[in-house]
């Protein structure tokens, strides 16, 4: 990079001073996200309580007889592990509450997630997707 910049020498010096700014706050941090409407300390068990309140009428006793399917429990169980591991409940409370705010006035609100989030067994129980 030296090479190709080196008509412009202050860039790679510039390049390093940007890149130790970003990372002195982690991609994953927690920190910049909006307080829900959660009204409660434990998170998490607020998430958990809305997850499988969704899963019940995502998967109702009319269109599955057996009630929420073993598969999906589970992969229920395992994603809500991870996020109160990561610490991600309050994300999760948030999204909940914009969709479910713009939803409430009437209005259609864009919900897409990319990676795993879009395939996300929580989400689609939180009814974040429609």
């Amino acid at each position: 990079m030296a090479r190709l910049f080196q008509n412009f020498p202050d860039a790679i010096a510039r390049t390093v001073e940007i890149a130790k700014a970003c990372r002195s706050r982690s991609a994953n941090s927690n920190t910049n996200i909006p307080t829900s409407r959660c009204r409660t300390a434990n998170r998490a068990a607020a998430s958990e309580d809305l997850t499988w309140t969704g899963a019940r009428e995502r998967y109702s006793l009319d269109r599955y007889p057996e009630g929420i399917p073993a598969d999906v429990q589970k992969r229920l169980r395992d994603e809500l592990q991870l996020i109160a591991k990561l610490d991600y409940a309050r994300y999760f409370l948030t999204v909940y509450d914009v969709v479910a705010f713009a939803r409430n006035h009437d209005k259609e609100i864009l919900c897409q997630g990319r990676g795993s989030a879009a395939n996300s067994a929580v989400c689609f129980c939180l009814g974040i997707p429609r």
